[in-house]
């Protein structure tokens, strides 16, 4: 897929979050009330996956693995995460993903890159959500 058709796959994306006081879907330009109750002063959401690196589809284990390699490195740098699920409207696409509450959101966006994702999704309390392309908008987190 193209930048510009990646970018538009995941502007048009749901992000559905299951936080410990429930579901919330999370869309890109909508803000999210929901959330904002549950994150801590100067925290923020990441929303990241290992699944179909570059955009390009990977096969089920794999993906399992690398979702399971992500798991393990987020455990080891000390971050709690929510169970997320991307889904674009196509079930072909639909990828388990990682919600990261956090107050350091480049380390994760670098994990993601690491793990050759082409962009997260940003939840700042009480802004609108939004998909942050990891190429050259990693500094604009």
């Amino acid at each position: 897929m193209a930048s510009i058709g990646l970018a538009r796959a995941f502007d048009g994306t749901r992000y559905r979050v299951t936080t410990p006081a429930g579901a919330v879907t999370l869309v890109p330009g909508r803000r999210c009330p929901a959330l904002d109750r549950q994150l801590a002063a100067g925290e923020m959401l990441l929303v990241l996956t290992a699944w179909n690196p570059r955009g390009r589809q990977a096969a089920r284990a794999v993906n399992r693995v690398r979702q399971r390699l992500l798991e393990a490195r987020l455990r080891r740098r000390g971050h709690a995460w929510w169970p997320a699920v991307n889904a674009p409207g196509d079930p072909v696409w639909e990828e388990p993903s990682l919600a990261v509450p956090t107050r350091r959101p480049l380390e994760i966006a670098v994990l993601a890159r690491r793990f050759a994702q082409a962009a997260v999704l940003v939840q700042r309390r009480g802004r609108p959500a939004r998909v942050v392309m990891l190429g050259s908008g990693i500094a604009r987190l």
